[in-house]
């Protein structure tokens, strides 16, 4: 019989063992999946998981936490997927308990729906859309190493990274549009020729990231003080910190680093 793992939350942090690993089937009491909201999954391979969000308290104290974006390094790419995904079901099943036009109580349909008993109304998951560019500006003198880039580290960032402007897609925008405003309204600065590089599912808690570069076209740099600490332009040479490797920001500043070599 294959063994079942547990991919247990709490929050945006990843529970392992003491000895760095998740948690088998047999490491946890059996009464949690009478008394949790607990998804069942299993990857491309077979291997079965079982995710549930639980309090510190719950566990055992010897086990470590460690925070989602750093979980990438500790994981294959298969079983970080199914935590991703794991993550996002969990806090959809959070935020949708009831019916949005009678207040009657959900039930579960099918793995990823739910539909409401009284009027008949069904819900399926639906990340919200936000897009990420990397804004560069090429050097006058066609110099590579003169190139700089635009990187800001807003007040929420966690840690002591920079990374790239980024922000929800509004009703009514195209994604384009979006791009433009949020460049302009976080950094005061005009941008033209903007194109798509590529998208991804990121679980914070439930967005699906749309990447794009684009160049500078005019303005100075004026930080929105609300959302942003700091920020400003950087050459390949003298870039801050950068995002871990999970992240779209991070592929799209590697994907500029290499034109430079």
């Amino acid at each position: 019989m294959s063994k079942v793992y547990w991919i247990v939350f709490s929050k945006d942090l990843l529970w392992f063992t003491d000895q760095g690993e998740l948690p088998e089937d047999s490491e946890l009491l059996a009464s949690l999946s009478y008394k949790e909201n607990v998804r069942r999954m299993e990857n491309a391979g077979g291997q079965s998981f079982l995710g549930v969000q639980l309090a510190p308290e719950c566990l055992p104290k010897n086990w470590k936490l460690v925070h989602l974006r750093q979980a990438f390094e500790l994981l294959s790419a298969n079983e970080y997927k199914v935590v991703c995904k794991l993550k996002e079901l969990l806090h959809w099943d959070e935020e949708h308990q009831f019916c949005g036009k009678c207040a009657h109580k959900l039930k579960q349909l099918t793995d990823i729906s739910k539909q409401c008993p009284n009027c008949g109304r069904e819900y399926w998951p639906s990340p919200s859309p936000a897009m990420i560019v990397l804004v560069e500006k090429p050097s006058e003198d066609g110099v590579k190493d003169h190139d700089e880039v635009l990187m800001i580290r807003t007040h929420t960032f966690p840690g002591s990274f920079h990374s790239l402007v980024a922000g929800y897609v509004e009703s009514s925008e195209t994604l384009e549009e979006t791009v433009k405003r949020e460049v302009l309204e976080e950094t005061g600065i005009s941008i033209k020729n903007i194109r798509y590089v590529a998208s991804q599912s990121w679980p914070f808690p439930f967005v699906q990231m749309i990447g794009f570069r684009a160049e500078y076209a005019d303005g100075t740099l004026q930080l929105q003080k609300e959302e942003i600490e700091r920020g400003g332009w950087f050459r390949r040479n003298n870039l801050p910190e950068l995002p871990g490797k999970i992240s779209l920001a991070r592929k799209l500043i590697d994907q500029w680093l290499r034109e430079g070599e």
